[in-house]
C-alpha cells in the first residue's frame, strides 16, 4: 500500500515539475527568461525528488519479509 502511495508522489512530482515549466513559459512579461530558468531548477528538484522516492519505495519493498508458506 505504501508503495502505491509512493509511487503516485512520484508521478505527482513529474508532473507538477512539467507544470512549472508550461506555466514559466506562457508568461509574457519582459523577465519571462528568468522564470524559465527558475522553473527548470524546481522541475529538475521535482525529478530528483521524483527519483528518491522511487528508490525508497523499492527498498521499502525489498525489506519486507516474505510471506510464510502454509502447507
Amino acid at each position: 500500500m505504501i508503495q502505491i502511495v509512493l509511487w503516485m508522489l512520484c508521478v505527482y512530482l513529474i508532473f507538477k515539475g512539467k507544470e512549472l515549466v508550461f506555466i514559466a513559459a506562457a508568461s509574457s512579461h519582459e523577465s519571462r527568461e528568468h522564470n524559465i530558468e527558475s522553473a527548470k531548477r524546481w522541475a529538475r528538484a521535482a525529478y530528483v525528488a521524483a527519483g528518491i522516492f522511487f528508490i525508497l519505495s523499492i527498498a521499502q519493498g525489498n525489506s519486507m519479509p516474505d510471506i510464510p508458506r502454509s502447507y
